[in-house]
C-alpha cells in the first residue's frame, strides 16, 4: 500500500545539474526510463534564468506509468542555465515509481555567460 490513511505520500526526486548544463542551453526534450503505477509529473528547474511566463520551473506533461512500456519521451521548451530535473507523484494515493534514468535533449546557446 502506497498511501498514508487514504492520502497519498508525497514523493519528490530532484537531480543535480551536471557541468555541461551550466552554460546557457535550449531545452528540446526528455527521455525517461521509469516504471510504476499512476502519473509521473516531470518538470525542469532553471537555475539561472526564467521561462517565458517568468517562472524558474517548466512543468511538463504528466507521464502515465505502467510496468511494461518504457522508456518514455516528452517534448519540452525553454532556455536557461544550470538545468536540473524534478519528478513528483503529485501526492496521489496508491502511486509508486521506480526511476532508472532520465536524459535531457539540449542544445548549447552560448559558450559562456
Amino acid at each position: 500500500v502506497f498511501n498514508d490513511n487514504g492520502v497519498g505520500i508525497d514523493c519528490v526526486y530532484e537531480t543535480a545539474s551536471v557541468a555541461d548544463l551550466m552554460r546557457p542551453q535550449q531545452l528540446g526534450g526528455l527521455s525517461v526510463n521509469a516504471i510504476g503505477n499512476g502519473d509521473l509529473y516531470p518538470s525542469v528547474i532553471i537555475g539561472e534564468g526564467k521561462n517565458p511566463s517568468g517562472n524558474n520551473e517548466i512543468a511538463l506533461a504528466p507521464m502515465p506509468l505502467d510496468l511494461v512500456t518504457f522508456p518514455k519521451g516528452i517534448g519540452a521548451r525553454g532556455t536557461g542555465e544550470r538545468l536540473r530535473l524534478r519528478f513528483t507523484n503529485g501526492k496521489q494515493k496508491d502511486f509508486w515509481f521506480d526511476l532508472k534514468f532520465a536524459d535531457f535533449r539540449t542544445r548549447v546557446v552560448a559558450q559562456s555567460r
